[in-house]
């Protein structure tokens, strides 16, 4: 068995699974950006820490935390800082549950405070908040020599619980991604009939397809992890062509759909299969598919 030929093949759907995870993720990210998960995930992560839509409320009106919002106010925050949710964070606290006197900013009228929130009763996530909050000040006042070192001390600690908060909501919101980057891929696989099988089989059976495809691969451009723009549909119609100009079994056409049950059966693993790969990223694959390349000989120019 040629070595050369199972090279060529794997580069050829791997380059296919390339251009499939680009639409894939361009489709992620759009599908992102207009129903707000991630700003969604962040703003009810919040409301749970703190355990108290009020206070949750006084978090997301600060002027800090309203400097962080785009699209002329509109679109709230996908992302806070750590330090500036504490600020806010404290700010917010120590103007709760004072019923008298302003209350000024040292580290007893936060404790004060904290405990005030802890009593008022109105709901258990509220207290479950405050008690997480008493629970970080804890033995600060034996470490610091002054109130401004025991709210500094403090305020890391908000940080640190802020962050822990976070990494989790980093966690659900790939675990979110990643279905949903599966259910997208087998979408636009079925949609365009990518199907892995028929394809590996062409390239198999085909040299000149197969060369073709390696050539392809070869000039592909790395794909672009950096942008934080959200993709246009241009975007994604220009992968779709891409895809659409190979001379390979893809798309909807009477000689690519099947007769009969087996070919039927053969046709949904194959797409599942290539749903399941657009699903495992672009740069993935293509870190792949340029080690395979290297090992690759190099393919004879076509003459002309």
């Amino acid at each position: 068995m040629d070595i050369t030929v199972i090279l060529q093949v794997a580069i050829g759907i791997i380059f296919v699974w390339v251009i499939l995870a680009s639409i894939t993720s361009q489709i992620q990210e759009w599908a992102a950006s207009i129903f707000r998960w991630r700003a969604n995930m962040l703003e009810d992560a919040i409301a749970q820490m703190l355990g108290d839509p009020d206070l949750k409320n006084k978090v997301y009106s600060h002027p800090l935390i309203k400097g962080l919002f785009t699209n002329q106010g509109k679109r709230k925050p996908a992302g806070i800082p750590q330090d500036k949710f504490a600020l806010v964070l404290f700010d917010a606290v120590l103007n709760s549950g004072a019923s008298a006197a302003e209350v000024k900013s040292t580290f007893e009228n936060l404790k004060k405070n904290v405990e005030a929130l802890k009593n008022k009763g109105e709901s258990e996530d509220l207290k479950k908040f405050a008690t997480a909050m008493d629970t970080l000040l804890i033995g600060i006042e034996e470490k610091a020599d002054d109130t401004a070192q025991a709210i500094t001390e403090a305020r890391l600690r908000v940080e640190s619980w802020f962050n822990n908060s976070m990494e989790r909501l980093t966690g659900s919101y790939r675990r979110r991604i990643q279905i949903v980057g599966i259910v997208v891929g087998i979408v636009v696989s079925a949609a365009f009939n990518v199907d892995s099988l028929a394809i590996i089989n062409a390239l198999w059976k085909d040299p000149v397809v197969r060369q073709a495809v390696v050539l392809q691969a070869d000039k592909l451009p790395a794909p672009d992890t950096q942008s934080t723009q959200t993709p246009s549909i241009e975007d994604i119609a220009k992968n779709v062509t891409q895809l659409n100009v190979l001379s390979l079994p893809v798309g909807w056409s009477s000689k690519n759909i099947p007769t009969n049950a087996g070919g039927w059966a053969g046709k949904f693993f194959g797409i599942l299969l290539s749903g399941m790969a657009a699903a495992q990223g672009a740069p993935y694959w293509f870190d792949l598919m340029r080690k395979l390349i290297s090992r690759n000989p190099p393919v004879p120019a076509q003459p002309s």
